[in-house]
């Protein structure tokens, strides 16, 4: 084993950043972050503490995450056409999806199908769109929030915070289903939600309605032993 390799500031690369086999990347109590233009290949140790890991890429270009790794923050920018996971992702802090390309996809490798889990919020506001084949579980333990932008897609989405609950900071757009677990809460607002053509929204916990609100292409499946909570105080439910 070598030792650790620790970082004395923050990180700019405009290539791949690979840790290889019983090594370690460590960004040390600073919390420096990391921001790069390429691929990231796990194959040793990534001590993520605090830090920001950012995939900055620009132009008609691919990038990839390959290894199973977790990260604090990760942020998707840039302009970069494909970003393609190849493992599961542990995000403990913030998702922040803000790549500007319209006609690119966020998408798992291959034919394969991954989870990324989100320990805080989630921020959509680019126009890349999530695909099917990733699922984005917000499975923390404080309260959290889902925004994704009028035209930036998530792919499935599934609530698994058992101890708070889950709010929409906008209407919600899922190219794929939604599922909320039991003893869970997931919260709207006042806003409505846009699937697409098959989407499955499956409620086993709670879903509290602000009431008067949209459902295109996702009609709500009550399951035995879940519940549907009206917030208002006035107007139609």
């Amino acid at each position: 084993t070598t030792n650790p390799v620790t970082l004395g500031s923050n990180l700019g690369m405009t290539g791949n950043l690979t840790i290889d086999l019983n090594t370690t990347l460590d960004v040390t109590t600073a919390n420096y972050n990391i921001t790069l233009e390429g691929s990231w290949t796990r194959n040793g140790t990534f001590t993520q503490r605090q830090g920001t890991v950012t995939f900055n890429k620009p132009g008609n270009t691919t990038y990839t995450v390959t290894g199973a790794t977790t990260f604090y923050n990760l942020t998707l920018s840039g302009t970069g056409t494909n970003f393609f996971v190849s493992d599961d992702l542990v995000v403990q802090n913030d998702l922040t999806i803000s790549n500007t390309y319209a006609g690119g996809g966020f998408d798992a490798d291959g034919a394969e199908s991954h989870t990324i889990s989100v320990g805080r919020h989630l921020a959509h506001s680019g126009t890349i769109n999530m695909e099917a084949t990733l699922t984005v579980v917000m499975n923390g333990t404080t309260a959290q929030t889902v925004t994704t932008s009028s035209t930036g897609k998530l792919g499935d989405l599934t609530i698994s915070n058992t101890t708070a609950e889950v709010q929409l900071g906008a209407t919600l757009l899922v190219a794929d289903d939604i599922t909320v677990d039991a003893n869970t809460v997931l919260d709207l607002v006042t806003y409505g939600i846009t699937g697409a053509a098959g989407t499955v929204f499956t409620v086993n916990g709670t879903l509290q309605l602000a009431g008067d609100q949209t459902f295109t292409s996702a009609t709500p499946t009550f399951n035995a032993g879940s519940t549907a909570e009206y917030t208002a105080t006035t107007g139609s439910r």
